[in-house]
């Protein structure tokens, strides 16, 4: 594997940093009684243009995901997280749970982080 150059590493960084901030908003930001949840959560309530919209800003991380460096597997595994995430949200009352506790962002995000961070001590 070609070793990275400091600019790789940087935009790898900055791109991280952004996916790990938009998935917070998306997925946990929020808390009342102890339950987190994020904007996907509460946009998802609007029938029909919320699951979109969820899903718009889902691909988007994915989209930052691959500015990072993140490889093929990763992506196609995102992407699966997401597909998931959407085509259960469409369930009426059963998306909007799946919504709060599923965090297809945050996982996406979290296996991001792992990727590079292996890729960086290799």
């Amino acid at each position: 594997m070609a070793e990275l150059t400091d600019a790789k590493r940087a935009r790898a960084a900055r791109a991280l940093a952004e996916v790990e901030d938009l998935a917070d908003l998306l997925d946990t930001r929020f808390s009342i009684l102890g339950i987190r949840f994020g904007v996907d959560s509460l946009i998802g309530l609007i029938p029909g243009i919320g699951d979109a919209a969820a899903l718009i800003l889902s691909l988007y991380v994915v989209a930052l995901a691959v500015r990072a460096g993140a490889s093929g597997g990763l992506v196609f595994i995102m992407l699966i997280n997401i597909t998931l995430d959407a085509v259960l949200g469409l369930v009426p009352g059963l998306g909007d749970v799946v919504d709060i506790f599923y965090r297809a962002n945050a996982r996406n995000a979290k296996m991001l982080r792992a990727e590079l961070e292996r890729r960086a001590r290799a």
